[in-house]
């Protein structure tokens, strides 16, 4: 990331949030992350964070553990001190849930994004509300499905585990709570959390969400802006901002495939590729 901002070598512009937070229960980031397991252990981590030079912080809000269902990490004044501490700072707070009380505790905490949306209960079944939408909306946080994970071969085949079994056969009715949390007006961004391109998140998002290619490629350019607090730089073709632009074969708006058919890509107005 540094490298590309200084222009010591080419790339894309690169948020990154370094090491997740999390307990020191589950394995699904331990090694990786940062242990905190508590408030003031929280509010640390967050400083270590931003004193190592992240954009944003991570949380694991749910972990499975060992079963099919996820469980909550952290408490809401938890999850509020490390929001607190996040916001003091200017960095934005993305937290990581596949479980519902998860979900509804990082909502009521200030989370700015809500990674995966998974809606699975501690038992693992899905457990939706609309309540929770509706506390989306008002507080302006922003779904981000990664469906490429969903729709990826992790949760399907012969050889995965009875927990990821388990989790893909709820797929379809999670996909239809998505297209309801969209429907309400809760704001969506895109991301993959897999190597697949961005064009293949979005081709879902309008294959199995059924929401219209437009609102598919806003949510990977304006609300994806929001959703990491750049508006004012990113996200739309307005005056003052970073000309960041495409140029495909074909017209999105009508089928979101003509993604793929790249021709020409511009970084703020400069031409990258021929």
């Amino acid at each position: 990331r540094a490298s590309i901002r200084d222009g010591t070598m080419p790339g894309p512009r690169v948020w990154a949030a370094g090491r997740v937070l999390t307990t020191s229960q589950p394995e699904h980031a331990r090694k990786a992350g940062r242990v905190a397991d508590d408030a003031a252990s929280l509010r640390r981590a967050v400083r270590d964070n931003v004193a190592d030079g992240v954009d944003a912080i991570k949380i694991y809000g749910t972990a499975r553990h060992g079963t099919p269902g996820s469980i909550a990490e952290y408490t809401v004044a938890e999850l509020t001190a490390a929001t607190e501490e996040a916001h003091g700072l200017g960095r934005r707070v993305l937290v990581h849930c596949n479980g519902s009380t998860g979900l509804r505790r990082a909502v009521a905490a200030g989370a700015d994004t809500i990674e995966h949306v998974g809606w699975i209960d501690e038992r693992g079944y899905l457990d939706f509300d609309e309540q929770t939408c509706l506390q989306m909306i008002e507080r302006g946080v922003t779904a981000v499905p990664t469906m490429s994970v969903w729709y990826g071969p992790f949760y399907e085949g012969p050889a995965i585990s009875d927990d990821k079994r388990w989790i893909g056969r709820l797929r379809a009715e999670r996909t239809r709570a998505w297209k309801r949390m969209h429907d309400m007006g809760v704001r969506f961004a895109t991301g993959t959390d897999t190597w697949d391109p961005t064009q293949r998140e979005l081709e879902l998002m309008v294959a199995e969400m059924g929401v219209r290619p437009m609102d598919a490629i806003v949510a990977a350019t304006r609300d994806a802006a929001v959703a990491l607090g750049a508006e004012r730089d990113l996200g739309t073709l307005e005056p003052g901002k970073f000309a960041d632009l495409i140029e495909v074969g074909g017209d999105p708006s009508h089928d979101i495939a003509a993604l793929r058919a790249i021709r020409r890509v511009w970084k703020g107005g400069v031409m990258v590729t021929p």
